[in-house]
């Protein structure tokens, strides 16, 4: 997973929805746009994610194809992720500090 305080929802690969046996398209359908003006299509639900131990219910994105063509599995947004996380990031020493809010 991506932690990513630039993005605005917590994303996930289709293949992850696979693998819970969701059906990403039973979700609510959102269009989305970027900083390079494409729209990418996302079906979002409710889910459970369990991170460090810690439990949370979060409204995620399915994307419909793969996020960095496959190269990650999901990204962990502002909304469903740091709203539920204190989050500190030490780049010297290439670590992530969460603390449930």
């Amino acid at each position: 997973m991506l932690v990513d305080s630039g993005a605005d929802y917590c994303i996930l690969d289709k293949d992850v929805a696979v693998f819970l046996g969701l059906n990403i398209k039973d979700g609510e359908f959102i269009k989305t746009g970027g900083i390079g003006e494409s729209a990418d299509i996302y079906y979002f639900d409710n889910i459970y994610i369990n991170i460090g131990g810690e439990e949370i219910k979060t409204r995620c994105g399915f994307k419909d194809g793969l996020l960095m063509n496959g190269l990650i599995s999901g990204i962990l947004g502002r909304q469903g992720f740091f709203d539920h996380f204190k989050v500190c990031i030490d780049q010297v020493k290439s670590e992530i500090e969460l603390k449930p809010r």
